[in-house]
């Protein structure tokens, strides 16, 4: 750590003045999907007083990281005081809690946690707080950025997407200022009374979920057929939570079903031993993660059936606490789990068809190939080639009578 303080100019008195530049030196690599966690280099960086400076001619003041002896720490906190202990703040600015919740003579100042130092955390030139990501040039999570800044707030609001403030240029990278979210929060060591607390500002709609992050996001052209649309295998690998749509070898995939997969084994890792109090969770899991793509739900249907069974829930299934936590003993993958277990007769009856089928011994086998060392490397290949050697045919039959004859 006394290496990376001389590299970029950190002291202990921590009142190094540096020269002011037009662009600012980024010393680590950033790769899509890269969720590393040894990344005292990148705290470095935005500890760094050249950083500090860089931004505070930009109009922003970042937090300040906090050091423990000669390591440097996940937590960041404000340097502009608060003049309240509660503030709410209009869209797109977060509302923030600075009280201390526990225990009273220990005070815990409103301060920000991030273990991955791709994101730091700063106040506008009116104080308001916002988060601030590194991002690569000419990638697609910078396409993102560039197009959500376009959109109305209101667009964005109504599909639960934090706005893009701006977007500050730097030489092959781009820094993203994203209004941090709609709440700001000091650690809570009570959990019991966390989830009270953020229970009680949703209602208010004080807290709200958004999507914020795009690292590893594909932007796709507006006219893409969703149903036939296809990326390689490779583009699939390194995304958090992603089901095994491509663990057979498989060369390419559709992102479209992928990410409802996705987002499925989420869900299954949050709520899906809750299906005893909440049954209809079973079909709508099972349809989520299913093996046979062809069948998995699409995001639409998805959403429709959940709504549809929404409708049908009696007062008590609504008032069931929904607990998005698993229990110690519970540690069954998605795929390894029987949600239907313990479910009534007659409920397992109705929706037998939406239930999961077992996995073909055939798919079980190259999965299990795909994690040895050559195995990996040589059935995405082979199943290439028969892939092109079986459509062969059809793209020669295309060529030599053409679907259309010019006149």
């Amino acid at each position: 750590m006394k290496f990376l303080k001389a590299l970029y100019g950190v002291s202990d008195s921590w009142n190094m003045e540096p020269p002011q530049s037009c662009s600012i030196h980024i010393p680590f690599a950033l790769e899509p999907g890269d969720g590393s966690y040894d990344n005292d280099d990148r705290f470095a960086f935005w500890s760094s007083p050249s950083t500090a400076q860089w931004f505070k001619t930009r109009g922003y003041t970042l937090y300040e990281r906090i050091w423990n002896d000669s390591d440097i720490s996940q937590w960041s906190f404000p340097i502009i005081p608060s003049e309240v202990a509660v503030a709410d703040a209009e869209y797109p600015y977060a509302h923030f809690d600075t009280e201390t919740a526990k225990p009273p003579d220990t005070p815990m100042p409103l301060r920000a946690f991030d273990m991955t130092g791709k994101v730091g955390y700063a106040q506008d030139s009116l104080g308001r707080h916002v988060a601030i990501k590194v991002v690569r040039a000419e990638t697609d999570e910078y396409r993102v950025l560039q197009f959500l800044k376009l959109q109305e707030p209101e667009t964005l609001s109504k599909n639960s997407v934090v706005p893009v403030i701006e977007l500050l240029p730097n030489e092959g990278f781009w820094f993203a200022d994203i209004s941090d979210g709609n709440l700001l929060v000091n650690h809570i060591s009570d959990m019991t009374w966390h989830y009270t607390l953020r229970s009680g500002l949703r209602a208010n709609n004080r807290l709200l979920y958004a999507l914020f992050d795009f690292d590893f996001s594909i932007m796709v052209p507006p006219e893409a057929d969703k149903k036939n649309f296809r990326l390689p295998a490779v583009r699939s690998y390194g995304s958090f939570n992603v089901s095994n749509d491509t663990a057979a070898g498989e060369h390419d995939y559709n992102p479209f079903i992928l990410d409802v997969g996705s987002m499925g084994v989420l869900l299954c890792d949050y709520y899906q031993h809750m299906t005893d109090i909440l049954p209809i969770l079973a079909p709508l899991l099972d349809m989520m993660t299913c093996w046979d793509l062809n069948r998995r739900f699409t995001s639409s249907e998805a959403l429709q059936f959940f709504e549809d069974r929404m409708t049908e829930l009696s007062e008590a299934d609504l008032a069931a606490r929904i607990v998005p936590t698993k229990p110690r003993n519970f540690r069954q993958m998605y795929n390894e789990c029987d949600r239907w277990e313990n479910l009534p007769a007659d409920f397992v009856e109705r929706w037998k068809s939406y239930k999961e089928t077992p996995l073909p011994w055939h798919i079980r086998l190259l999965r299990r190939l795909c994690k040895t060392k050559y195995g990996s490397r040589g059935i995405p290949r082979m199943r290439l080639f028969v892939f092109r050697l079986r459509s062969l045919p059809h793209r020669l039959y295309g060529w030599l009578v053409p679907a259309k004859i010019a006149i």
